[in-house]
């Protein structure tokens, strides 16, 4: 079965070409390298469990269409950190698409520039745009926090978001973790359906670790 056809949704408020001040001059969309994938603009690393599906480039293309200016993944080369509006970094599910399952949990890493976004600060201001963008994308929700909550990843805090939408007749639960990192939202999404399926991605989830680099955030 598809999943829910907007697995996210970038707000969109890049202005300009943005000027950076202590931060990497150079964009990095990752690389996966022995299970374990490891960006250096963000600093952080996550283990992809090893019988996982990394989607490829077209396929998150296809995904993310209708809700990304831009959208990539795992380049070999540096990219300005100005040219880039938002992208995604890591897109991986447990089952082949187009498995015959009743729901392939995933977890989507996003990001967006907000270097020039005032109202922007911080993951928890992020996702209160977000909230109001999907209580007016037309979709079924079923379920959108009222409150945000905070947790850290590695030794980072991002606050947390958790929503439910109807699709087919089936729940899908989604959860949210941002921050707002070098001038970029930061952006983990999962999706799963059963306890079963957020133990495991949550398993995934406290993989993640940062370094000691000073991250602005």
């Amino acid at each position: 079965m598809k999943g829910i056809k907007r697995l996210f949704i970038f707000i969109s408020i890049t202005l300009s070409a943005c000027t950076f001040s202590d931060k990497p001059s150079d964009f990095d969309y990752g690389a996966i390298e022995n299970n374990q994938y490891k960006n250096k603009f963000f600093d952080f690393t996550l283990d992809v469990p090893s019988a996982w599906k990394v989607q490829s480039k077209a396929q998150t293309q296809e995904q993310a269409a209708q809700a990304a200016e831009t959208t990539s993944e795992l380049l070999d080369q540096p990219v300005a950190t100005e040219d880039i509006a938002n992208a995604t970094l890591l897109n991986v599910r447990k089952y082949d698409s187009g498995a015959l399952v009743a729901f392939n949990p995933n977890l989507i890493v996003v990001t967006e520039n907000v270097a020039n976004a005032a109202n922007i600060k911080s993951g928890q201001d992020y996702l209160s745009t977000v909230k109001t963008l999907l209580s007016k994308s037309g979709h079924s929700y079923n379920h959108i926090d009222e409150t945000l909550t905070e947790v850290k990843l590695g030794s980072i805090p991002f606050h947390v978001l958790n929503t439910t939408q109807s699709s087919m007749g089936i729940e899908i639960n989604q959860r949210y973790y941002a921050a707002v990192i070098n001038g970029f939202s930061l952006t983990f999404i999962i999706s799963y359906r059963t306890r079963d399926q957020l133990e495991e991605l949550d398993t995934v989830m406290k993989t993640v670790k940062f370094g000691d680099q000073n991250l602005q955030h």
